[in-house]
């Protein structure tokens, strides 16, 4: 199954890893769903008929991850069982 998100926001936040000062980066992706526009041959409009609603939080300490992803940028998430 592949869907088509947006990501809408990236939350960074700097925690403590242990007592003696070290700290780590965190990462929060917020990922809602493509929405319909006024072109119903539009590939956004053909996902949101499958899709209309819902939210993908993902969390990452992988600053490399979430230094090839773009603010506002549309990606497929594709959905497959794991063996």
């Amino acid at each position: 199954m592949r869907c088509k998100f947006k990501l809408d926001s990236i939350n960074r936040v700097i925690q403590p890893v242990n007592n003696e000062g070290k700290t780590q980066e965190f990462n929060s992706l917020v990922f809602t769903p493509v929405y319909a526009n006024n072109d119903p041959e539009h590939e956004n409009s053909k996902f949101w008929k499958y899709t209309p609603s819902g939210k993908l939080e993902i969390g990452t300490v992988n600053a490399e991850v979430v230094s090839h992803l773009e603010l506002g940028k549309e990606y497929y998430l594709d959905i497959t069982a794991a063996s």
